[in-house]
């Protein structure tokens, strides 16, 4: 391969990979290796809680891997990856695989988190002190993920992009990828509609959409009266 060939997350890229975290994103010209996979494992919780969802590195002893990159994507405004208080993804590497340069990072670049912007969390994982052999079947790490407590009970999909592993030779290679899923257990609690002289009503947490305009509806009508008061 010559010298205009693909980025490589070995060497001197692998230090361009953990400063920005962006170099190693370089998929072009990489080799498509199917002997090795990346998944996402599924998790559960109850709106409101918080889960932790695993990516795990399968595959077979004949296909030797270093390095990874991967981006997890999620529903930002019902399951999204937490932000930790650095403002960074709340994501930690197995600190059984010895990749002590591993990094997270929120995408796309330069969004908030905070403001539901985010929709995908970049991990790069990587050593500069080593190429050490990943085991396959070893998680590589795990992030919390805040459940909404306004998301309704069921799945939301973990879709991984952007997948790339390098062997301890060098050389990107493209595994096979399989999705996760959050799954959204229990159920909201019922909402009471205050007003009028039959009491309350309690609002169906399975029903479609246009339950919510029976939320917003008194709401929007108490505060009419004060407004021609003013």
């Amino acid at each position: 391969m010559g010298s205009h060939g693909p980025r490589r997350m070995d060497g001197a890229h692998a230090l361009a990979a953990v400063a920005g975290l962006s170099a190693a994103a370089v998929l072009f010209g990489a080799s498509v290796a199917w002997g090795i996979t990346l998944h996402a494992d599924g998790t559960a919780g109850d709106p409101g809680t918080t889960a932790e969802v695993v990516v795990s590195l399968g595959g077979t002893a004949d296909a030797p891997v270093a390095a990874v990159q991967a981006d997890v994507h999620f529903d930002a405004g019902h399951t999204p990856i937490a932000m930790a208080v650095d403002g960074r993804p709340d994501c930690v590497v197995n600190p059984s695989i010895r990749k002590s340069a591993t990094r997270f990072a929120f995408h796309p670049p330069g969004c908030a988190p905070q403001r539901g912007e985010c929709t995908s969390v970049r991990a790069v994982v990587i050593a500069t002190d080593n190429v050490d052999v990943i085991p396959p079947g070893t998680q590589l790490y795990r992030c919390r993920v805040a459940l909404a407590a306004q998301a309704r009970p069921g799945g939301y999909p973990l879709a991984i992009s952007n997948a790339m592993y390098a062997p301890p030779t060098g050389g990107d290679r493209i595994p096979e990828v399989t999705a996760g899923m959050v799954t959204i257990s229990g159920s909201l609690p019922p909402v009471a509609a205050s007003g009028g002289s039959g009491g309350g009503c309690s609002i169906d947490t399975h029903a479609d959409a246009l339950s919510i305009w029976v939320l917003i509806g008194p709401l929007i009508w108490w505060r009419r009266p004060a407004r021609r008061n003013v």
